[in-house]
């Protein structure tokens, strides 16, 4: 397979810490061509121009599919510049049978409905796309996955109350900083369908729904929708989906469910729940993070987080960031990095990403802009 990796890192921010995501990946796989975009180059590229339009988060698949395209690669690995890769990436170069393969996000469940205007608990069953779940069935003993509409964490807690049969172990929602495609195809209809829905003249989708989510919004929506594209009726989008794809795409997620994966491709290994502090109704984030990060640990020049006695502990392959640094200031970019190096990792994590990843002095100075 002919295979490369993105990395857009456009302005200064980006570029700094993204300099740790550049070396990091090259330290692992000295085999594959990098692309690591920054302002200098951006403008090589002939959708420089669209990215004005769709936001720098899902321009990075606007020059995925472009290099693929261009180049006639294979495999295309698109890691954000807050990203940290922290071994060689097996799930990935090894899977040459799915056209993507995902990891996840925070342990919340994704949904698109067609009227946001109206409450999720009225919306009818056929109307939205959610992303499954994985529960425990107590009677059967026996884990189960399926699309349960569990929107918000009251209707969560509802659902599975206390005498249920069920316990819910895990939600699927995917985020599209760490990701792989193996099809240059399902990059173009990915941007056809969020082209389609940002459309001005396409009043009956939401176009507000897709500026918030974005290139995240729009792959859960694609990978979530098609299990609705072979049944009748369902929301307008999925009707879109069908008109622009010809086939299903095979799409995996090496790390679901999570608790029993031995590996961790993104933002999973930040927390004990799988959730960020402000889904967790908590403000101290050292508390929060340092109950995870306090249990990472090096063996055999490989980083983990230690588990609980029933689950395997989990390898981070990649460890993100993912802090929203593109929508706040420079000072509070430098604040959040500093708080990680000085506060949030322990020792053993800085020097590892010293030693190991080839992060320089990174860890071992003060980060400024």
């Amino acid at each position: 397979m002919k295979t490369a990796c993105l990395i857009l890192a456009v302005g200064k921010r980006f570029e700094k810490m993204g300099l740790c995501a550049k070396n990091s990946f090259k330290k692992f796989h000295p085999d594959v061509d990098l692309f690591f975009i920054t302002e200098e180059n951006i403008n090589d590229y002939s959708c420089s121009g669209a990215i004005e339009w769709s936001g720098f988060g899902m321009g990075k698949y606007l020059l995925a599919q472009e290099i693929m395209s261009k180049h006639s690669y294979n495999k295309m690995i698109c890691l954000g510049a807050d990203t940290i890769t922290c071994s060689r990436l097996d799930e990935f170069l090894d899977n040459n049978e799915d056209d993507v393969i995902c990891t996840l996000d925070y342990c919340i469940q994704f949904n698109y409905h067609e009227d946001r205007k109206k409450s999720l608990d009225t919306c009818e069953n056929d109307k939205y796309v959610i992303s499954p779940v994985v529960f425990y069935d107590k009677s059967s003993m026996q884990l189960q996955m399926d699309f349960l509409p569990i929107f918000n964490q009251e209707r969560y807690e509802k659902y599975f109350a206390a005498d249920s049969q069920f316990v819910a172990k895990d939600n699927a929602y995917l985020n599209a900083d760490v990701v792989c495609f193996n099809s240059v195809k399902f990059l173009k209809d990915l941007i056809k369908l969020y082209a389609y829905i940002g459309d001005e003249s396409s009043s009956i989708l939401d176009k507000n729904w897709i500026e918030y989510y974005h290139e995240q919004g729009i792959l859960n929506l694609m990978v979530w929708g098609q299990p609705l594209i072979n049944k009748k009726g369902g929301c307008t989008v999925v009707d879109v989906m069908r008109s622009i794809q010809d086939r299903i795409y095979n799409v995996s997620t090496p790390e679901f469910p999570f608790f029993l994966s031995k590996v961790s491709y993104n933002v999973r290994s930040k927390s004990l729940t799988g959730l960020h502090p402000n889904d967790n109704g908590t403000g101290d984030r050292k508390k929060f993070w340092g109950a995870s990060l306090d249990k990472f640990y090096v063996d055999d020049n490989k980083l983990y987080r230690r588990e609980d006695s029933d689950y395997p502990d989990k390898q981070i392959k990649v460890w993100h960031y993912c802090q929203m640094f593109g929508e706040v200031s420079d000072d509070e970019v430098v604040n959040e990095i500093n708080k990680w190096i000085f506060e949030y990792f322990n020792e053993d994590t800085r020097k590892f990403f010293t030693e190991q990843c080839d992060c320089g002095d990174f860890f071992q100075k003060e980060f400024t802009l």
